[in-house]
């Protein structure tokens, strides 16, 4: 089994910060209108962070701390995702909040693989 490295799981703490920020705003209603076709048009055009950072409070950005690293690995990630899977395959089908909190989980997930071996 690999040892993650500090960096590794500090990243991983800044993108779990980041899904529960992201389900929270998802859930407060505020942000409806950022629905699965609009997340996936942004990310298309390389502007998701930028729509998010208007559109989402500045304790998402406090909390999550992420870095300038962390939006060009997520941002690459999530195009990935969404060219490659439906919203529907996250169990998600309005709430493009949700669909990114599932990406990052995804991505989570998917960093703590067990290989068999």
């Amino acid at each position: 089994m690999a040892v993650e490295s500090e960096a590794q799981k500090r990243e991983y703490q800044r993108w779990s910060r980041l899904a529960i920020q992201l389900v929270g705003a998802a859930d407060s209603g505020r942000f409806e209108h950022i629905t699965t076709s609009v997340v996936i048009r942004e990310l298309g055009q390389d502007r998701l962070f930028d729509l998010l950072a208007r559109e989402l409070p500045a304790s998402v950005w406090d909390i999550s701390t992420l870095t300038d690293a962390d939006r060009s690995k997520l941002s690459s990630h999530w195009r990935m995702m969404a060219q490659a899977y439906e919203p529907s395959q996250f169990h998600v089908s309005r709430s493009g909040l949700a669909l990114l909190a599932n990406y990052v989980l995804h991505l989570i997930d998917a960093g703590h693989a067990t290989i068999p071996s």
